[in-house]
């Protein structure tokens, strides 16, 4: 709201009477602590000055439900470091622990499969550059379940 100083968010669960009130002084807020799969309802008036008190009233209540709980599904890190990064000839890939196996793929631009040198030790893997034309590209590491992750890198 244009000469807002600051918003009080009122929120509750829906059919419970007590309002948690919180506030903000940008037109967002992020809200932790919720319980997962609620209902919940809110309402959220402008601040526009403390002093005299001036707000706008209350919005009409609007409603919410939060996600359900997920156990287990948090991403893996599987990537710690990737340098140096702009490479020239070689690029050091830092696993976030040591795996039995893993699958290193580097990709140009257009997802191209570039074939590269790779020689893994322990958590780390090194990726022979020399051969790579200057440009941005991709490498992909895929741990022994099949989780990928990406990172970028520039080849000077």
């Amino acid at each position: 709201m244009s000469g807002a100083i600051a918003y009080q968010i009122r929120y509750k669960v829906a059919g419970t009477s007590q309002f948690t009130v919180v506030n903000s002084t940008s037109n967002h807020k992020t809200i932790t602590g919720l319980t997962p799969s609620t209902d919940y309802v809110w309402k959220v008036k402008a601040i526009c000055s403390k002093s005299p008190a001036i707000s706008s009233d209350n919005s009409a209540q609007e409603k919410f439900t939060t996600l359900p709980l997920r156990l287990g599904e948090e991403k893996e890190i599987i990537i710690a470091d990737v340098y140096p990064n702009p490479a020239e000839d070689e690029l050091t890939i830092s696993m976030a622990i040591q795996y039995s196996e893993v699958t290193i793929q580097v990709y140009d631009l257009q997802g191209k499969i570039i074939d590269l040198p790779i020689t893994i030790e322990s958590s780390q893997a090194q990726i022979n550059t020399t051969s790579l034309p200057g440009g941005l590209y991709s490498v992909q590491v895929t741990n022994p379940t099949g989780t990928p992750e990406v990172r970028t890198f520039v080849k000077q």
